[in-house]
């Protein structure tokens, strides 16, 4: 399967965003607060993701976006670990990323974070 962030993977509307944040649940798999809500479908089974760098956070926007990119990198390589669990379960998921480190971290931190909370989901999949 071909890793890729295309069009399906983007959470777009700020009703969904707003949705994830009230109605769902979250924890912390640093440098993330991850915000998610399962739901079951018969449809389209898979993940789409938000993703949010404060401004409070990183001042300058060429570190915002750079931390952006990283972060969209990380789950593009890493998003089959999710998408397996939720084809297996046949549900969606919408989590929103919220970055919460301090200065731009590396690459491999931004990975190891990235995986530690998708596989925590697909932990929460299975439960």
């Amino acid at each position: 399967m071909k890793a890729s962030f295309g069009k399906r993977y983007k959470i777009k509307l700020r009703n969904e965003i707003e949705i994830t944040f009230n109605e769902g649940s979250f924890f912390i798999a640093y440098p993330f607060k991850v915000f998610f809500v399962i739901n079951p479908t018969q449809m389209l089974a898979g993940s789409s993701i938000a993703l949010s760098v404060a401004k409070r956070r990183l001042k300058l926007a060429v570190d915002r976006n750079r931390v952006k990119r990283l972060m969209r990198e990380a789950y593009r390589t890493q998003n089959v670990l999710l998408n397996n669990a939720c084809e297996i379960h046949k549900c969606n998921v919408k989590i929103v990323f919220v970055y919460i480190g301090d200065g731009v971290l590396p690459p491999k931190a931004i990975d190891k974070g990235m995986k530690k909370a998708l596989t925590e989901i697909g932990n929460r999949l299975q439960a």
